[in-house]
């Protein structure tokens, strides 16, 4: 059975127990949405954060490699060129004899 207070707020006769009026339906009903708080701080850094990456990905694939990979891929190449260096043949042009 439903009763309003002197506030306007709806109440709730207790069935069960009998003790008279129940916490109010609207707060009931309130309780059931928010189960858990947020943290509207942490849901704003995450927010930000989320459009840096974002902005981070729309730039590496403007601009090419990461410096990482660069100098990854550069130190290989200076490797591959110094073992091919020392297996070059001599052509014998340079000899004095």
């Amino acid at each position: 059975m439903l009763m309003t207070s002197a506030t306007g707020v709806s109440l709730q006769r207790r069935k069960s127990t009998g003790r008279g009026l129940a916490e109010p339906a609207r707060t009931r009903q309130h309780a059931a949405m928010a189960n858990t708080p947020i943290n509207l701080n942490k849901h704003r850094k995450a927010r930000a954060k989320a459009a840096r990456r974002a902005q981070a990905d729309r730039n590496a694939v403007l601009h090419g490699l990461p410096k990482a990979e660069r100098e990854r891929a550069q130190a290989q190449e200076q490797r591959r060129q110094e073992q091919l260096g020392g297996h070059a043949l001599d052509d014998g042009a340079n000899d004095e004899t």
